[in-house]
């Protein structure tokens, strides 16, 4: 279902907002169309001192989504690879799914060390992957993004392909005056991917 979104955007707002405004306008929309259904936070700190501040707002705006970027970014604990302090970080995120409108949540977290196709674990203490419910994976070859899993509590899926395209954003330029460069993920048939790779 359609919902409202809150992102939590702590490790670059700056970055996260140029690729919103790309993908909107890579879509064909203007940043009004999305108006209020996205909100973003643009700040890190530990994520216990915001959970209040998530819960008052979606009492105003029910969320059917949270993303928090990145799991570092909005740690609460001593010791990012301590069990103990990732298994409480983890039960941290699973209170958001409380908040109205019951948002299922997102947390993008960085790879182990040595990362590898068929080892895409997040990185800190296994405690994290046993209490989160599924761990999505993204790994690029060439041009293409793969989004697949490595647990999964629910049905199966295949693996869904991105394309990451070049975009400029009409009227955003550097302090040179040049063009701001990002990217946008555009979906990709598995014909496609299959072609690039």
């Amino acid at each position: 279902e359609q919902g409202s979104v809150l992102y939590l955007s702590g490790e670059n707002p700056e970055d996260f907002k140029l690729r919103l405004l790309a993908s909107v306008l890579a879509m064909g929309l203007k940043i009004e169309d999305i108006g209020y259904k996205v909100a973003v936070l643009p700040v890190a700190g530990k994520l216990i001192d915001f959970a209040q501040t998530v819960k008052e707002f979606a009492e105003d705006t029910p969320l059917a989504l949270i993303i928090i970027d990145t799991s570092v970014a909005y740690y609460s604990y001593g010791e990012e690879n301590a069990n103990v302090d990732q298994k409480l970080h983890a039960q941290d995120m699973r209170l958001l799914i409380h908040c109205a409108g019951s948002p299922a949540v997102i947390a993008l977290c960085h790879p182990v060390k040595n990362a590898a196709q068929d080892n895409l674990l997040p990185r800190g203490g296994g405690a994290f992957v046993n209490e989160i419910d599924t761990n999505l994976t993204l790994w690029k070859e060439g041009e293409v993004t793969e989004l697949a899993y490595s647990k999964l509590r629910g049905p199966p899926f295949q693996p869904i392909h991105f394309k990451l395209v070049p975009a400029t954003i009409p009227g955003v330029l550097d302090t040179k005056g040049r063009s701001v460069g990002t990217v946008v993920a555009q979906p990709m048939t598995d014909y496609a991917a299959t072609s690039e790779t």
